[in-house]
Parts: structure tokens; C-alpha cells; sequence
């Protein structure tokens, strides 16, 4: 059924969608996954144990050796 839509429709659609929702579509079928898999790589998220390890690796990447 959503397969049948539209690209353009579906993208409207998939912008009001929450990421588990997106995931979870994404892994429907290969035509809702090309339709949807780009909003689901355009958000890079850095988890790190500690914040501070994080911060020191980005810093180190946006900037080199400090």
C-alpha cells in the first residue's frame, strides 16, 4: 500500500515520523527503505562513556593535535 505512493508523498510523510518509526519503515520493504533511509543518515549521533572522552576525540578531529 505505502509502496505504492508516491516518492514526493512519501517524504511528507516521513518528515513527521519519529526515527523508530522511520527505522522500522525503512525495513518494510527496499522501495520504503529509498524513500526514507536518507532521513535516516543525515543525523550523526556520538555516544561515548564518558563526555569527556568525547569530547577530547572531537576535538581532536575537527582540529588535530592540540
Amino acid at each position: 500500500m505505502l509502496d505504492s505512493l508516491p516518492p514526493e508523498i512519501l517524504s511528507m510523510i516521513a518528515d513527521w515520523l519519529p526515527r523508530p518509526s522511520l527505522r522500522a519503515l525503512s525495513q518494510a520493504s527496499p522501495g520504503l527503505y529509498s524513500a526514507v533511509g536518507p532521513r535516516l543518515h543525515r543525523t550523526l549521533r556520538f555516544r561515548a562513556a564518558r563526555e569527556w572522552a568525547l569530547d577530547d576525540s572531537l576535538k581532536h578531529s575537527l582540529f588535530g593535535v592540540l
